[in-house]
C-alpha cells in the first residue's frame, strides 16, 4: 500500500465543522416539526371524530331530558287535576241533599278510615241513619195529610200545595226513586220542559188538569175519581154497571180509568169490549184501541209491559233527553203525574180514533 494512503484525512478548514453541525441540527429540527405536525394531525382527527360521534348521543340525552321534564310537568298537572276533582267529589257527596248518598259515603269511610277518625265516621253514620228514618216517618204522615186534603170535596188548594211542597222536599232529601222510572233520567229535573207541547190534543190537555189526583191502597176513593166514573157512564151508559162495580171495590188499578176519562172528555169512547179483559180498566185492553203506530206523538196511548204481569197505560207527552218516554197518566206513584218510563218496556203505541159523538143517557 502506498505510504501516503495511510496518512489521516486532512482537517477541514477553520470554521467548517460548526457550520456542518448547525445544518444537521436544523435538519433534525425540521424532522421533529414534521413528526409533531403529524401527531397533531392524528390527535386532532381523533378528537374531531370523537366529538362528531358524541354529538348525537348528547343530543338524544338532551332531548330525553327535555321530554322527562315535560312529562314530569304533565304528570304534576294531572295529579293536581285529580286532586281537585277528588276534593270536589268529596264535598259534593258530603253535602249532597240526598241523604242516602251521604249514608253510603259515611259507610265507606266508617270502614276504611284510620283509627283516629273512624269513630267520628261511625258516629256520623248513626246520625244520618236516624235522620233518614225520621224523614221517612214525616213522609208517611205528610202523605196521609195530603191524601185527605186532596180528596176532600171542599179541597183547599193552598193547603194541598203546601203539603206537596213539604213532600217534594222530603222525597228529595231521602232520595225516593219511582218504580220503573228511568235510572238515566235526572230525578231532580222539573216535570215540564221545552219538549212538552204547548198545543196538546184535548184528551191530553184534560189529563194535565188531572195532575195531582192521588189515590193509594187503604185510602177512600177520592171525590175527583168518583166524578170521573160518573162522567164516563153518563156519556156512555153501557159502562155504568162495570164502573159501579169498580167504584164499590176497596181499590183497583186506576191507570186505565184516567186514560178513559181523558178520552171521554174529548168525545172519544174508551175501549169497551164484551169481556172485562177487553175493557178500559184492564191495561191490556188498550192494545185494541185506536190505530197502531210506530212513533208516538203527544196524546198517543202508550202501553208498557214490565214483566211479571205488571202493565201500565198512559198518554205520551214527549221524548226524554235520554231517549225514553215522558208520559202522563194515572196511578203513577198513586197519582196523576208526569213520569219517565223506559222505552225498552214499551209494548205498543195506539193513536186515538177521531172524536166521536158520545152516547147520551136517555131522558126519563
Amino acid at each position: 500500500m502506498p505510504e501516503d494512503s495511510a496518512q489521516p484525512s486532512p482537517e477541514p478548514a477553520n470554521g467548517s465543522r460548526p457550520s456542518f453541525d448547525l445544518e444537521r441540527e436544523k435538519l433534525e429540527l425540521e424532522r421533529y416539526k414534521i413528526r409533531l405536525d403529524y401527531k397533531k394531525f392524528v390527535l386532532g382527527s381523533v378528537f374531531v371524530a370523537l366529538a362528531i360521534a358524541a354529538i348525537p348521543p348528547l343530543f338524544q340525552l338532551a332531548s330525553a331530558l327535555l321530554e322527562y321534564v315535560k312529562s314530569s310537568r304533565q304528570l304534576q298537572v294531572k295529579q293536581q287535576e285529580f286532586h281537585d276533582q277528588y276534593i270536589k267529589d268529596f264535598i259534593n257527596n258530603a253535602l249532597n241533599q240526598d241523604i242516602e248518598l251521604r249514608i253510603r259515603f259515611a259507610q265507606y269511610f266508617a270502614h276504611v278510615a284510620t283509627e283516629s277518625s273512624r269513630d267520628d265516621w261511625v258516629s256520623y253514620l248513626k246520625e244520618l241513619t236516624a235522620t233518614r228514618d225520621n224523614i221517612r216517618n214525616q213522609i208517611d204522615t205528610l202523605e196521609k195529610q195530603w191524601n185527605l186534603a186532596a180528596g176532600a170535596k171542599d179541597r183547599d188548594e193552598a193547603e194541598v200545595a203546601r203539603l206537596q211542597r213539604r213532600l217534594d222536599w222530603a222525597y228529595n232529601e231521602v232520595g225516593y226513586f219511582e218504580k220503573n222510572h228511568s235510572v238515566t233520567a235526572n230525578p231532580r229535573a222539573p216535570e215540564s220542559g221545552p219538549a212538552i207541547s204547548d198545543f196538546p190534543p184535548q184528551w191530553l190537555a184534560t189529563m194535565r188538569t188531572m195532575s195531582g189526583t192521588h189515590w193509594a191502597p187503604g185510602e177512600p176513593i177520592p171525590a175527583a175519581i168518583v166524578d170521573w166514573i160518573q162522567f164516563i157512564y153518563t156519556q156512555y151508559p153501557d159502562t155504568k154497571s162495570y164502573l159501579s162495580a169498580a167504584e164499590a171495590s176497596s181499590y183497583f188499578d186506576w191507570a186505565g180509568l184516567a186514560v178513559a176519562y181523558s178520552m171521554a172528555s174529548a168525545g172519544i169512547k174508551p175501549v169497551f169490549g164484551a169481556a172485562d179483559t177487553s175493557r178500559f180498566l184492564f191495561v191490556q185492553a188498550w192494545l185494541s184501541f185506536g190505530t197502531a203506530v210506530d212513533a208516538p206523538q203527544p196524546g198517543d196511548v202508550l202501553i208498557f209491559d214490565f214483566g211479571g204481569n205488571d202493565h201500565h197505560v198512559a198518554l205520551f207527552e214527549a221524548l226524554a233527553a235520554d231517549g225514553n218516554y215522558l208520559v202522563r197518566g194515572g196511578n203513577q206513584d198513586h197519582q196523576v203525574r208526569l213520569l219517565t218510563l223506559l222505552k225498552s218496556k214499551l209494548q205498543a203505541i195506539r193513536r186515538p180514533p177521531q172524536q166521536q159523538e158520545p152516547a147520551r143517557a136517555s131522558s126519563p
